[in-house]
């Protein structure tokens, strides 16, 4: 898949494109850690199309084209009532001194 058939998908077709992706890599991660997977270059294919498809769909939010979420948002979780603490100063550190020059020994 190129950037270009990225670009020419809806975004309807980019979200189901990533959904198909994404189950594809789960099963060639399972085959690899239980069978023998054919294609071992198939996973870092499959992850550069599924971050192609990110990318444009992260375009198309930012530009302000709907886009059809894949996952969830997270979500914060709710701040807890805490007593702030002030804020302990910060020692200054003492300067550095250069250690003393040896004494040349004497003959």
């Amino acid at each position: 898949m190129t950037g270009e058939e990225v670009k020419k998908m809806t975004s309807e077709e980019i979200t189901a494109e990533t959904k198909k992706l994404r189950e594809k890599l789960f099963e060639l991660r399972i085959q690899k850690t239980t069978e023998k997977v054919e294609d071992t270059s198939a996973i870092a294919k499959i992850r550069k199309d599924i971050a192609r498809l990110n990318t444009e769909a992260s375009a198309r939010r930012i530009s302000g084209q709907k886009v059809v979420q894949t996952s969830a948002p997270k979500t914060a979780p709710a701040a807890k009532a805490k007593a702030s603490k002030p804020a302990a100063a910060k020692t200054a550190k003492p300067a550095k001194t250069s250690k003393p020059a040896k004494a040349a020994k004497k003959a």
